[in-house]
Order: C-alpha cells, then structure tokens, then sequence
C-alpha cells in the first residue's frame, strides 16, 4: 500500500503542493494569528476560546478576499465555468503566470494585447496577489490523496 510518505519521497508534485501548505500555514501564523493573538494578551485576554474563535473569524476574513476581489474586478464579465468561463481561459497556466497576466491588467498600459477587451484591474498589490491565490486555486485545485496515488501509480 503507497503511504503519504512514499508519494512525498518521490512526487515532485506532491512535494510542491506540501511546501505550498506548509508556506501558506506559516504565512496564517505569521500575519493573521500571531498579531491577533498578541493583541488579544496584552489587552489581557486570556480564555482560551476566544482566540479559537476570533483566529477563525480572521483567518476566514483574510482567505475570502479572493473571492471577494473576484465578484468585483471579474465577475461582470466573467464566471469560473458559465460564461467567458476563467477556469478554461486560465487553463494551463500556474500560479505565477496567473498573477503576470493579472499584474498586466492592473498596469493597463495601451500596449497590452487585451486593451481593447478588458477593464483596468483597480486596487492594490495585495489584491492582485489574492486575486491571484484565489484563481490559482480554483483553476489548479490540489489533487485529492487518490487522485495523487493514481497518478504516481501510473509513473
């Protein structure tokens, strides 16, 4: 039986998407817990369930930006699989050409080979990386653990 350990020892895949995980669980400590949670002891707040609850009220806040932004710049024109499906026009590309095409719609410089079809990406360099996140992982969603053992099984 193939184990998660033997996927991790030999999917350079898998390996890529837990360094992913484990780079987004270390990013939600560092910039969404760790400030609540200073915030909350030095105000003197010490109920262990008040952290729980307000850790998964801003870690909620913090991970519907994307979408958020999405509603906004995007979805006037575009939905994920109806029409002018993003999940097919963004198909084949990763994270980071993601974000390159998103950057060029918030630079909007009349040069780009869109300007006649697009609107201008309004906001700041954090929306653009949300926006980004967001349809990273609806167009690229991280393969389920069986679909992970067929594939290596397949290699």
């Amino acid at each position: 039986m193939v184990t998660g350990f033997d996927l991790i020892g030999h999917n350079r895949t898998f390996q890529g998407h837990w360094a992913r995980r484990v780079g987004a669980y270390i990013i939600d400590l560092l910039f969404v817990f760790a400030p609540l949670w200073t915030l909350l002891y030095f105000n003197g707040e010490r109920a262990a369930w008040v952290y729980g609850v307000l850790g998964g009220a801003a870690i909620y806040a913090y991970s519907v930006g994307g979408e958020a932004i999405f509603r906004g710049e995007c979805g006037s024109c575009h939905t994920m699989d109806g029409y002018r499906p993003l999940r097919k026009l963004l198909s084949g590309r990763d994270r980071a050409n993601i974000r390159s095409f998103i950057t060029m719609l918030h630079e909007y410089k009349p040069d780009m080979p869109y300007w006649r079809f697009m609107t201008p990406m309004v906001g700041t360099k954090q929306d653009v990386n949300d926006l980004a996140d967001f349809l990273d992982t609806k167009v690229n969603p991280p393969a389920s653990n069986g679909q992970a053992v067929a594939q290596t099984a397949q290699k």
